[in-house]
């Protein structure tokens, strides 16, 4: 059987009537953030909150012998919908959305850069953008890195420049070279994996009932951003930064994951979850 859990509460558990979800479901994929659906009609139902709480699947076997559980999933609410009976269905992520609140700051890597012999092969250079992950973020979205076997290439150059964490990984590395991320748990510390070899996969969506909604209130989280950053007009071969600007515009500047930021007659693109304001050319 399998338990749904919330901050450590419970949400499902078939063994209780009142902590029963309507239509939980999990879809598992290769290299993506993930996400699966839960209708819930109980008691925590308030308690589950946008990007911050933690929702974990466990798969339980009871026996004789006692009870054995496995991590099954872990992830965060991004979406809620709810009816006027309250009637409501979750949407959530997995943990590798976590990289997607971070940003990898203007910097070259690579055997033609200052980085020779230290940060020149795409094994070294994945563990500084995580380990540059983990600077930003506090300990429940760190990574420790875990496996890594895929094969070492030496890199000539490559440099990061504002992209999300999860953005620049998967442009310049799940899709160059052979290989799967992978969370993993040991001892309650979570691992990050770059392997060739995933292991077991399971593609099966696990469902438990069915239910409709004849009026919605739809609530999206990817609106929240979790970073602000101010990128000035090239000069030569690098961006004005606030520290270099000198002009005498009207700045409102606020902290925002270490950054500062300030509007007026700047060009705006989203990249969820940062926010880029760069000057025009």
């Amino acid at each position: 059987m399998y338990r749904i859990y919330c901050d450590d509460k419970t949400l499902h558990d078939v063994r209780d009537e009142e902590y029963q979800l309507i239509t939980p479901k999990i879809s598992l994929e290769l290299n993506k953030t993930g996400s699966f659906g839960i209708l819930p009609s109980h008691p925590h139902v308030n308690d589950i909150k946008k990007l911050k709480s933690r929702l974990k699947v466990y798969d339980v076997d009871i026996s004789d012998s006692g009870e054995a559980s496995r991590l099954l999933y872990c992830g965060r609410s991004i979406t809620d919908q709810r009816d006027f009976e309250y009637t409501g269905r979750i949407t959530c992520e997995g943990e590798l959305s976590y990289l997607l609140d971070t940003i990898q700051r203007p910097h070259t890597y690579g055997s033609q850069s200052g980085e020779i012999h230290k940060a020149d092969t795409n094994i070294v250079i994945f563990k500084r953008l995580i380990e540059e992950h983990n600077s930003q973020v506090e300990k429940e979205k760190q990574f420790e890195i875990g496996i890594v076997d895929i094969d070492s290439v030496e890199i000539k150059t490559l440099a990061t420049n504002y992209e999300t964490t999860w953005d620049f990984i998967n442009t310049n590395f799940l899709e160059k070279y052979e290989g799967y991320l992978r969370v993993r748990y040991e001892n309650n510390v979570r691992y990050l994996d770059y392997v060739k070899q995933y292991g077991k996969v399971s593609t099966q969506a696990i469902r438990f009932g069915e239910n409709l909604l004849d009026f919605q209130k739809y609530v999206k989280a990817e609106d929240i951003k979790t970073a602000i950053i101010p990128i000035g007009a090239p000069i030569g071969a690098n961006n004005v930064t606030i520290k270099t600007a000198k002009d005498t515009m009207e700045r409102t500047i606020f902290t925002a994951q270490r950054q500062l930021s300030f509007m007026g007659g700047y060009v705006i693109r989203w990249i969820f979850p940062i926010l880029i304001i760069q000057t025009p050319s």
